[in-house]
């Protein structure tokens, strides 16, 4: 569950950090390529594949990360 509600969180703020930066804030809705008054154009993908792929690439390592942060340490020894 904290892994969806983080790679949701990301998917939103990885969206609307690249829509600020490729349309500006006046445009909406999750088709960056929509209004694109800045992106490479030389690039054979546009923003929308970006985020897509950006997105998934963090929910993946998230997933793959997981099970290390949740593993319980041994008790750190006193002296």
């Amino acid at each position: 569950m904290i892994v969806g509600a983080l790679a949701a969180a990301h998917l939103v703020a990885l969206q609307v950090n690249i829509r600020r930066y490729v349309t500006g804030t006046e445009q909406q809705g999750p088709n960056l390529d929509s209004g694109a008054e800045w992106w490479w154009t030389g690039l054979p993908f546009g923003p929308t594949t970006v985020w897509a792929v950006g997105a998934l690439a963090f929910a993946l390592l998230l997933v793959v990360l997981w099970p290390q942060l949740r593993r319980e340490t041994a008790p750190a020894l006193r002296v």
